[in-house]
């Protein structure tokens, strides 16, 4: 087996390729040399001491599938050299050629190399899409994507409660199909105007009652509008809470216009920043020669 392993050390060297290398010749140290030598490359002669080249065949691909496998024979026997490759061989080579070797492990290293990476991006793209599911199913806002046709290919799962029906129901759907007919035909001339001008626009709307703000914006492929996608918030208690505080602050004025009295207010640099018309009579000024730009102090001086 020496002699053999040095016959391909000598041949990969004849090859300038730089290696280090690990010989084992029986189940065990091939087993803790997978492990802990952690190798590139191996290259297993057909017939071992204590086991076959297709045992170590087996284990290798048992424990570390992505390293290439090179079994040497001395037998010309083509029944054996197909076995080895649909085990998972990535070449068989016989003694009397190992001129072939040099070739073939560069060949089997780069094939190595190349399926490492394929599956280092499907991997990143199985957890890129992983994290995506997730993010559709828990987002406390709106989600949605649509194509050229203005049908959503995607949407968050929240928007089930508020079409009420599943997602699988309203996907590639029309906007029609999904929205009352006004509402539905402002939607689609947003979107195409999104897809013809490439621009992010946002629209307040209402449905069912409930308001809603809407960020859209195109998806640029290869340079042209291809996609659109957006994201919409429930601003419902904001505008009502605004609402509300309009008509408080509208009372308040009628009132304090119909009290008789100057009323104002200042805020705690003493600036002022409400004042009734009566403050004509009292100081001379209209309320808005004095809003936010006189203090109190200016107008009133202790004696």
């Amino acid at each position: 087996v020496r002699t053999d392993a040095e016959l391909i050390w000598r041949e990969l060297k004849k090859n300038n390729i730089d290696f280090k290398k690990l010989l084992v010749d029986n189940r065990k140290d091939f087993i803790e040399g997978l492990k802990s030598f952690d190798p590139d490359l191996i290259i297993s002669d057909y017939s071992l001491p204590q086991f076959t080249g297709m045992e170590a065949l087996v284990i290798r691909t048992e424990i570390s599938p992505l390293t290439p496998f090179i079994l040497v024979t001395g037998s010309n026997n083509e029944t054996v050299a197909v076995d080895c490759m649909r085990a998972g061989a990535d070449d068989y080579i016989l003694k009397d050629n190992l001129s072939r070797l040099g070739l073939s492990v560069i060949n089997s290293i780069n094939k190595a190399k190349v399926l490492r990476e394929k599956n280092i991006a499907e991997e990143a793209l199985l957890r890129s899409e992983e994290i995506f599911r997730h993010f559709m199913e828990y987002s406390p806002i709106y989600v949605f994507f649509k194509d050229k046709d203005i049908r959503p290919i995607q949407l968050s799962k929240n928007f089930e409660t508020l079409l009420g029906k599943p997602l699988s129901e309203c996907l590639g759907k029309t906007m029609d199909e999904l929205f009352p007919s006004e509402l539905a035909k402002s939607m689609v001339e947003d979107d195409i105007r999104i897809l013809k001008e490439g621009k992010v626009i946002t629209v307040n709307e209402e449905l069912n009652g409930r308001y809603y703000s809407t960020i859209k914006f195109p998806i640029i492929i290869d340079g042209k509008p291809s996609y659109l996608a957006g994201y919409t918030i429930d601003i419902s208690d904001q505008k009502l809470a605004d609402e509300a505080l309009r008509k408080s602050e509208l009372r308040f004025k009628q009132i304090s216009e119909n009290f008789g009295e100057w009323i104002w207010e200042v805020d705690k640099n003493g600036l002022y920043t409400y004042s009734s018309t009566v403050v004509k009579e009292v100081l001379g000024y209209e309320p808005e020669e004095i809003v936010s730009k006189k203090h109190f102090y200016e107008l009133f001086t202790a004696e």
